[in-house]
């Protein structure tokens, strides 16, 4: 299930290793506890496609400024019918725990700052863990290695979108994103947290915060689990990172003045001019897929917090949104156009060699935001065509003009290569658009 979580910006969580698994294109970074330290210039990046020029998702500027997203117009979930596990969350002051003596200061502030954000004392005072250099690279290098596979069969599923080249190797390319500069990560199957050695300057600092809000939820609600379908998994992930990054804003947003420029200083000198250009060059779909749960996910736990305090935050943490159109529009939640629909992988021509969900975030980064707001399920199969890697997708719509425009975004696609194709179909009584691109 969960590999890894980080402090500011890679990966989502990682699944349990099965190669043909509901396939999950969020999470196919393996280490979702690596800190790049490009976080800084990349936080607040939200990375979709123009519904004008599907063709340039792949080849787009990474630093190209987001898209705006409209704040949620629904108070959070109603925990009166299902209790959290953590139970009520206090009100005033948070009585800490006690931190040992042989703890740094730094960490000790960092945690009892983690558990006045989130209303209660540790259940136990977390294990902090400092690596240095080639031990702790190694640390994400052996999580990357055991994903390989699952990273191979995503990046099949991204090439066959047009979202990367044919011949981009996905699994280097997050070789690169963890080599370019990681400075921790949590790991809930083991309660592992670990920080890149060093001084613990104000960076570390706003990192160590990060991780210790994982390590916090992970104790009250258990963040080693797994979920349904893909799509899930990343509602689950968004609610993780989300909050984990909506309290390091907190914490960064305490610091004086001259403390803010400090840290945005050490945050900018954390990566070499070469590596970040080597950040760069990662497709933007790429990008987009692995910060989300980050952005898009602070914005969705922010606005819990500003209708419903911690206590929307540890509803959320045990009941996620089942779906990243839930993260994306949270407004849907409870009404029809934010159920689901439930659509089977459809029937490869020639042998299946994977088959998942993509959801509304993969769907918008493929097609457009505008079509896929009117997403309502999907499913897909991976194939091979006599050593061609093909795709076919069943995509549902939550009414008969969401599905038209869809089509309409589909064609556009397919117009782009003579691989590529559409047609209308149904499963159960319900429209389907079917595409399939090789």
């Amino acid at each position: 299930m969960v590999s890894d979580h980080p402090a500011i910006m890679p990966p989502p969580k990682v699944p349990d290793q099965h190669p043909n698994r509901d396939g999950l294109l969020i999470a196919v970074a393996v280490v979702v506890g690596a800190v790049v330290v490009i976080g800084g210039l990349l936080t607040a990046q939200r990375l979709w496609a123009d519904d004008a020029d599907i063709d340039a998702a792949a080849t787009a500027d990474p630093t190209v400024p987001p898209a705006t997203v409209p704040p949620p117009t629904t108070a959070p979930a109603d925990r009166s019918d299902s209790e959290s596990s953590a139970g009520d969350t206090p009100e005033g002051n948070v009585e800490p725990l006690p931190c040992p003596d042989d703890v740094a200061v730094e960490i000790c502030e960092a945690a009892d700052f983690v558990q006045q954000a989130r209303g209660r004392p540790f259940q136990e005072f977390p294990q902090v863990e400092l690596l240095d250099g080639d031990a702790f690279g190694a640390e994400l290098t052996n999580d990357l290695a055991d994903a390989r596979d699952e990273i191979e069969s995503n990046g099949t599923v991204l090439a066959a979108l047009g979202l990367i080249d044919d011949d981009l190797d996905l699994y280097e390319t997050f070789e690169t994103l963890l080599d370019a500069g990681v400075v921790g990560f949590y790991r809930p199957e083991s309660g592992q947290l670990v920080v890149r050695g060093g001084d613990f300057d104000l960076y570390r600092q706003l990192v160590l915060v990060h991780e210790l809000v994982h390590a916090f939820d992970d104790q009250w609600h258990d963040l080693d689990r797994d979920f349904e379908h893909s799509d899930a998994d990343y509602g689950f992930a968004a609610v993780v990172e989300g909050n984990a990054s909506r309290v390091e804003s907190e914490w960064r947003a305490q610091l004086t003045a001259a403390e803010q420029a400090t840290l945005a200083d050490q945050e900018l000198s954390a990566v070499r001019p070469e590596d970040l250009i080597r950040i760069q060059s990662v497709p933007q779909a790429v990008l987009a897929l692995q910060f989300s749960p980050y952005s898009d996910g602070e914005i969705f736990v922010a606005d819990l917090v500003a209708r419903g305090g911690e206590a929307a935050v540890d509803n959320a943490l045990d009941t996620p949104p089942s779906s990243s159109e839930q993260i994306l529009h949270p407004e849907l939640i409870g009404r029809p156009e934010g159920e689901v629909v439930t659509v089977a992988p459809p029937r490869p021509e020639a042998d299946r060699l994977s088959d998942g969900t993509l959801g509304e975030l993969v769907i918008g980064l493929w097609l457009g935001r505008s079509a896929a707001a009117g997403w309502g399920g999907d499913a897909y199969a991976v194939w091979d065509d006599d050593g061609t890697r093909c795709l076919t997708v069943d995509i549902a719509a939550d009414d008969a003009t969401d599905l038209a425009e869809i089509a309409e975004a589909a064609r556009r696609w397919a117009e782009l290569d003579d691989g590529r194709a559409i047609e209308d179909t149904s499963a159960d009584g319900q429209p389907l658009i079917r595409i399939t691109g090789c």
